[in-house]
């Protein structure tokens, strides 16, 4: 009895097998990597900028650093969408689902292990983007730390939830790729609270998105609004973690 609880809760020989396996389908395939990879691209460019700022004279930069962080943020969720969603998908072509599903992990350990590297991906890479870019380019972005915590936290659930959605709508990796390009305009929708008014009739539409509240947290931090940017991060953290309720849900019909 003891044995099968330590077994359940630490990872065994079969998930370690199943992650080798992740890894290795997601290796092979290039293009995945270079569509998953997008967001990272942006951040290391924006770093390099920053070193670069006074040779290059890129100083009319630093009023756009807190937008290309929101952009390079916007599209973290479609990263691990992308990578763990086509595992999910190639499962469902080549029957190595079924196959799985004889083995001794369970059905719903093999998916919490999914949801549980998207989540880790974007928990990884995304505080590496956030210090990169604001390391290059000090005083340029002054969001308090707890902020971008909790907009980091949103973004990694929201990761997870599009993973099982782009799995469930896709029938097979090619649509999935031309839905993750989809996926990844409407994820960046937000990103226009950047550039509008406070009062502009249609900035409670793009709030009400999955990245919606984490972009407009990131953008009253810009404003010198802490307290609200704190409360707009809080509730991205609830939002995020209600739709991968709801995405859960839907993945299982």
């Amino acid at each position: 009895m003891i044995e099968r609880t330590r077994s359940s809760l630490f990872p065994g020989a079969g998930d370690r097998a199943v992650f080798r396996l992740d890894i290795a389908s997601a290796m092979r395939d290039g293009v995945l990597m270079l569509s998953a990879a997008a967001s990272l691209f942006l951040a290391i460019l924006v770093a390099a900028a920053g070193l670069l700022e006074t040779p290059l004279g890129l100083q009319s930069w630093r009023p756009w650093i807190p937008t290309l962080l929101a952009l390079t943020f916007a599209g973290a969720p479609g990263g691990p969408a992308m990578i763990f969603g086509s595992i999910l998908i190639e499962e469902k072509e080549t029957g190595v689902g079924a196959a799985l599903a004889a083995t001794p992990t369970p059905r719903i350990r093999l998916a919490m292990l999914r949801i549980g590297g998207a989540v880790l991906y974007n928990l990884i890479w995304l505080p590496i983007a956030a210090l990169a870019v604001l390391g290059a380019w000090p005083g340029a972005y002054p969001a308090p730390t707890a902020g971008l915590a909790l907009v980091i936290v949103s973004l990694a659930l929201l990761g997870a939830a599009a993973t099982l959605v782009l799995a469930r709508l896709s029938a097979n990796r090619i649509e999935a790729l031309a839905m993750f390009k989809a996926m990844n305009v409407f994820l960046a929708l937000p990103c226009a609270l950047f550039l509008g008014a406070q009062e502009a009739w249609w900035r409670p539409l793009l709030q009400a998105l999955p990245t919606g509240p984490a972009l407009e947290a990131l953008y009253a931090f810009d404003q010198g609004a802490t307290t609200v940017g704190l409360m707009w991060a809080a509730g991205a953290a609830l939002y995020s973690a209600g739709l991968l309720g709801l995405a859960v849900a839907f993945a299982r019909r």
